[in-house]
């Protein structure tokens, strides 16, 4: 029996070390069904998308990425009798990831990225409306947790934070009325599959 034991602990001990010495395809597309961004003070929009992810190094431990992301957000304000619309809303976030332990069966990344959002904004209330063109473009730092299930598949849960630089929102109506805000901060967290190639 002890040695029944042993021999079950060396096998899965070698299995465990092969899995972990697997060698991934280089390209991995994801599909992100759940993401929110932070679009100022405490506003998220909920979004879905797609990224691609390329491997530029033999080791797999350094990548660019491309994701982009599409959403909406309606927001009841209980401060006033109006709504709060943002529609249309589009970000791209390309960046450069880095995968400090290697590719395993359970990977931490970290990134730098840039990030470029561009939306509507809709303001309705009893006595005053508002149209406006809502841009904002920064700089985010990535944190990512993925679980390679297969050579080709995984699953990861990514977070960012980062300065929003540049922000305006211009108003459709009279493109002479707009306003920046200062540096704003931007928040953002997504569910991804991806499937390696």
């Amino acid at each position: 029996m002890k040695y029944s034991l042993i021999m079950l602990l060396l096998v899965c001990s070698t299995y465990k070390l092969k899995a972990q010495e697997k060698t991934y395809f280089y390209s991995n597309l994801k599909l992100i069904p759940a993401a929110t961004f932070e679009l100022y003070h405490s506003v998220y929009d909920y979004s879905v998308g797609i990224a691609y992810e390329r491997a530029f190094t033999k080791d797999n431990r350094f990548s660019w990425i491309l994701p982009v992301f599409f959403g909406a957000k309606k927001q009841e304000n209980d401060g006033f009798v109006g709504k709060e619309d943002h529609k249309n809303m589009l970000k791209v976030n390309p960046g450069i990831k880095f995968y400090p332990f290697g590719q395993k069966i359970f990977t931490y990344g970290i990134g730098l990225s840039l990030f470029y959002l561009r939306g509507r904004r809709e303001i309705s209330m009893p006595s005053y409306s508002e149209i406006s063109r809502m841009t904002q473009l920064g700089l985010m730092l990535h944190n990512s947790l993925s679980c390679n299930i297969s050579k080709r598949l995984s699953l990861n849960l990514e977070i960012g934070y980062g300065p929003s630089i540049w922000n305006q929102f211009k108003d459709i109506k009279d493109r002479n009325n707009h306003y920046k805000p200062n540096i704003l901060t931007m928040r953002h967290a997504h569910f991804s599959v991806g499937y390696r190639f």
